[in-house]
């Protein structure tokens, strides 16, 4: 039997609905490290991959590895960001 804590984190990575993320691709040996820090919309599918939605730039959606993710928007993230259009 799975505790509330671990159902919810499965249903953090196996969810449809969009959720706040950032890309956490610190090392350049990554294959996302360009985008590290971004903060994004990720929408899981099955599988390793999901489809993130940036909040500005010329790019509007790309897919990454669900690994190069982290949940939540962290402080330090959404200052160096700035206000969202």
């Amino acid at each position: 039997m799975l505790s509330p804590g671990a159902i919810e984190e499965q249903l953090r990575w196996t969810s449809t609905k969009p959720q706040r993320m950032w890309i956490n691709q610190p090392s350049t040996q990554q294959i996302d490290h360009k985008l590290h820090g971004t903060l994004v919309y990720a929408v899981m599918e099955r599988g390793q991959c999901a489809t993130v939605y940036f909040l500005r730039g010329p790019i509007i959606s790309q897919r990454v590895f669900k690994n190069a993710l982290s949940p939540g928007w962290p402080e330090h993230l959404q200052q160096k960001a700035g206000p969202h259009d």
